[in-house]
This record gives structure tokens, C-alpha cells and sequence, in this order.
């Protein structure tokens, strides 16, 4: 079985408006043309077979085509 994206929030989830949405954060993929981790900590993911396209609001190479046979990302 293949994890193609896995995120991982440690800690517990608070309810307050002024949430601080990198508490906990482990790994940020923003998928802005490749498949680096942003949040510093280096989980960057391989590409494998997936291609770049454009995201629902129709941002080049903001997003992943997957065509079910093969294609992934790993993450470490």
C-alpha cells in the first residue's frame, strides 16, 4: 500500500481563532512546481512517474497528475 500524502499533526488540536497553524507541523508540501518539504525539517518526497498540472484554480504546475497505474510520491 502506497501513503501518497501523509500528514502528521502532533500535539493537540485547538479550538481558539488565533490557532497557530505550524503547531506541530512536521512536513509542508506546497507542491509549487516540485515535491519539497517547506517546513525546513527536510521530508522532501521523490516523484515517481506523477506529472505537474494545474491546480483547481487553475495554477500551473500547482498540483500532480496521478494516472492510477504506477505513479506516486514517496515521502521519507
Amino acid at each position: 500500500v502506497k501513503f501518497f500524502i501523509f500528514a502528521y499533526l502532533a500535539g493537540s488540536v485547538r479550538s481558539s481563532s488565533s490557532t497557530d497553524l505550524n503547531y506541530g507541523l512536521t512536513a509542508y508540501y506546497s507542491f509549487s512546481g516540485n515535491a519539497s518539504d517547506e517546513s525546513g525539517y527536510g521530508h522532501h518526497g521523490v516523484i515517481v512517474g506523477a506529472t505537474l498540472t494545474a491546480d483547481v484554480k487553475g495554477n500551473a504546475n500547482s498540483a500532480y497528475y496521478f494516472n492510477g497505474i504506477g505513479q506516486y510520491i514517496s515521502f521519507p
